[in-house]
């Protein structure tokens, strides 16, 4: 609709929304997040993390110590979880077209 942030200018329900997204990102369910599957969030989600606020006040926060735990635990693969919320997504998609 031409907004760049939920309420047009950035607010208070972006940075939340910012924690959300980055959080699912750490805990690798951010294969979701494709122009394919959600583009209108993941357009969000690319917005976001172009402001220039993004690296200092969230990336930077992780200490290496935090990423290699991270990493120790996902080994680069994505969450097990993610075959489930892909199945959540395809049915909410499915549910909502046959509302429509």
């Amino acid at each position: 609709d031409g907004r760049d942030y939920m309420f047009g200018a950035y607010s208070m329900l972006d940075v939340m929304m910012t924690a959300h997204l980055h959080r699912i990102e750490d805990v690798h369910l951010d294969t979701i997040l494709t122009p394919e599957k959600l583009p209108h969030l993941t357009a969000y989600w690319q917005r976001v993390r172009a402001r220039p606020s993004y690296k200092p006040a969230v990336s930077d926060q992780h200490s290496w110590e935090w990423r290699a735990a991270m990493d120790a635990v996902y080994q680069g693969v994505p969450s097990p979880f993610m075959p489930l919320l892909e199945s959540a997504l395809a049915k909410y998609q499915t549910d909502r077209k046959a509302a429509a």
